[in-house]
């Protein structure tokens, strides 16, 4: 009868234990403090101030929206913590720049082409003895039309106009990108001997052109057009009758 009775005691005690155990685990589902996919745990954000919630990566700094529409912080932080961040924000794409051993500036541009807008972040602190002081603004413009066409022509070219294509070591992207009429000038020897040849070559990369002998100056104007990811670009060369490029004139002229 003990024996029986020890038994019975065990299995009540052994179900318990068991009964405790699962109740455990089911009230861990959804806990936002257990690790997330992957195992790995999401960084708490202490911010206070929307446009640093939105834009920096989360941090125990506890930012504060101020008058001007920035943010701003002062509070112990540890240089861990700070390490950790400093490599975020460069993974971002921030630049960094050292003004002096205690203060830095974080800043990044962004050109949103689609809504023809530039954005501008920035981010300024000092950090002595593990504490951080900083603020944290954002600005935004519109696109300059020179920094349109100068950022369409740059996307372009890889694809429409790739460097070494009409001699070896020349990338006209960037010379008439960079220009401020978007032209490039000067006299070289091309890969293409004929007017022909040229256009043949350039309709594998995209473009339908037509040419024109200028008459009384030695040389063909070759008017080409394409569109590329939904923008239309034209473009204009000259060529002489020895085969040498004298112009590269490229133009964005607007979404398709």
């Amino acid at each position: 009868m003990k024996n029986q009775t020890k038994y019975a005691s065990l299995v009540l005690s052994l179900a318990t234990a068991l009964f405790f155990a699962a109740c455990s685990d089911s009230g861990n589902d959804g806990n936002p403090s257990q690790s997330g996919e992957g195992g790995n745990s999401q960084q708490a954000n202490a911010s206070q101030c929307d446009l640093a919630t939105a834009k920096l990566p989360a941090s125990a700094l506890a930012w504060q929206p101020t008058f001007a529409g920035g943010c701003e912080v002062t509070q112990q932080f540890p240089l861990a913590e700070l390490q950790a961040l400093d490599q975020q924000l460069i993974a971002m794409g921030y630049e960094k720049k050292a003004l002096t051993q205690e203060s830095y500036i974080y800043s990044l541009n962004n050109n949103d082409f689609d809504n023809m807008k530039v954005y501008n972040d920035t981010l300024r602190f000092t950090y002595a003895s593990e504490f951080f002081s900083g603020n944290f603004d954002a600005a935004e413009r519109a696109m300059t039309q020179d920094e349109v066409q100068k950022l369409a022509i740059l996307d372009a070219c890889p694809t429409l106009l790739p460097a070494g294509f009409l001699y070896a070591s020349f990338d006209p992207c960037v010379s008439v990108a960079n220009s401020s009429n978007k032209e490039w000038k000067g006299s070289h020897a091309m890969n293409y001997e004929t007017v022909a040849s040229l256009t043949q070559a350039l309709s594998g990369l995209g473009w339908s052109c037509t040419s024109t002998p200028v008459a009384g100056f030695g040389y063909t104007e070759i008017n080409c057009s394409a569109s590329l990811e939904g923008k239309n670009y034209t473009m204009r060369m000259d060529q002489t009758q020895s085969g040498s490029l004298i112009t590269v004139v490229i133009k964005y002229t607007g979404k398709a």
